[in-house]
């Protein structure tokens, strides 16, 4: 049996991993836009306080983890389109001549990530965008000419890079149009702790601004924020990321903000999977480590012959805010937050979900007094699947 991995992030080469630990006589052919390197994504926006480069951040290149996986590796290679009716995509080396090869599939498996979403004015030198190891290096090229940082955004990606480059003395300001920081994840009793100890650590940091950029000097970028301007040499442009299903949609596989597939990871298509941040299943992405993890684990056992569903545990999202430790478990459904504990001296606080059967389903801490509960509260949640 061969199985194709479209992807060789973190959801595609953990496939492989637990596919080959299954099974030693399954081929693995794993297809990669980049060089196919093996690195940690959520080190990206920690490496400078860990004094780490890019080069630095690699853990192990394309022959290491072909040689560990006894997998063939298509780096720098583009999937073109895939014929789900004769198992078969079509490809080429975009640093060698771009003629189609074709290659027969027994099951497909869909990683092909996220990406950073965009505007027309990021198309500019001084706006950079980081969703990969290659963004980061070109970001991390630009610090080293540029002091100041105006970032874009107040979500996840813009927090922690900007704890991250204020950690080394960088002069950072975030800039959004949001009421406060993290939003999505926090509400406003949470969010201002984070905010005051980001502040603290030396970000400005300016919310509700109505934003309009203006791209026409490529020596800089004009960031207009409640008619004042601001002007950046470098911007790092945060807005959040979608799923990156283009060739599954142009291949007819079913797609939403997500390609579609069931508890099982399958999709409309015969013989044909997502996983990762691309996947949406039943009705929701999980763009994060652990349930990546745990997908990956039971899509490796289907392809095998195990029918195996995903379901997913309490999975905490562990903001990276050093100055602020945060974890965060939002339920799926939810009405209302109960303010258990709050300590403004040490600006620590506790915050808890309830179901209809008085079941602990949510919580989110925020600084240290309450941090250490969170194991014990993670144990005690139902599961999210």
């Amino acid at each position: 049996m061969k199985v194709i991995i479209i992807g060789s992030g973190f959801a595609g080469y953990t496939l492989a991993r637990n596919l080959r630990n299954l099974s030693k006589i399954v081929k693995i052919d794993i297809f990669s836009e980049s060089d196919a390197t093996y690195y940690s994504k959520p080190m990206l926006s920690r490496a400078l306080t860990a004094n780490l480069n890019p080069e630095s951040l690699i853990i192990k290149n394309a022959l290491m983890m072909n040689k560990e996986l006894d997998a063939k590796i298509y780096k720098n290679t583009k999937v073109y389109n895939i014929d789900t009716k004769k198992q078969i995509i079509q490809y080429y080396n975009e640093k060698q001549q771009q003629t189609l090869s074709t290659i027969k599939y027994d099951k497909l498996v869909l990683a092909t990530g996220s990406k950073a979403k965009c505007l027309p004015e990021f198309n500019h030198p001084c706006v950079f965008q980081v969703n990969n190891l290659t963004q980061y290096n070109n970001f991390y090229q630009a610090l080293q000419k540029n002091k100041k940082v105006t970032i874009l955004g107040s979500g996840l990606v813009s927090c922690e890079f900007a704890n991250d480059l204020s950690n080394k003395g960088y002069e950072v300001t975030i800039i959004s149009q949001d009421s406060h920081l993290l939003c999505k994840f926090l509400p406003l009793a949470v969010s201002k702790y984070l905010r005051e100890n980001l502040i603290n650590n030396g970000v400005s940091i300016k919310l509700q601004q109505k934003i309009k950029l203006d791209a026409s000097n490529k020596q800089m970028i004009k960031i207009y924020c409640n008619n004042k301007i601001i002007e950046s040499t470098l911007l790092l442009a945060a807005i959040g990321i979608q799923a990156n299903y283009e060739l599954a949609q142009k291949s007819g596989i079913a797609c939403n903000d997500g390609i579609i597939c069931d508890q099982y990871l399958a999709c409309n298509k015969s013989n044909v999977f997502a996983l990762g941040d691309c996947a949406e299943v039943e009705n929701h992405i999980y763009q994060y480590i652990p349930p990546i993890r745990q997908a990956a684990s039971s899509l490796a056992k289907t392809l095998v012959g195990k029918l195996t569903a995903v379901n997913y545990p309490v999975m905490p999202i562990g903001v990276k805010t050093p100055s602020y430790p945060l974890s965060i478990c939002v339920p799926k459904k939810f009405e209302q937050w109960q303010l258990v504990n709050e300590n403004s001296a040490t600006k620590s606080i506790k915050m808890l979900h309830c179901d209809a059967q008085n079941n602990i389903n949510g919580v989110r801490l925020g600084g240290m007094d309450f941090y250490s509960e969170r194991l014990q509260l993670v144990q005690n949640m139902q599961k999210l699947l």
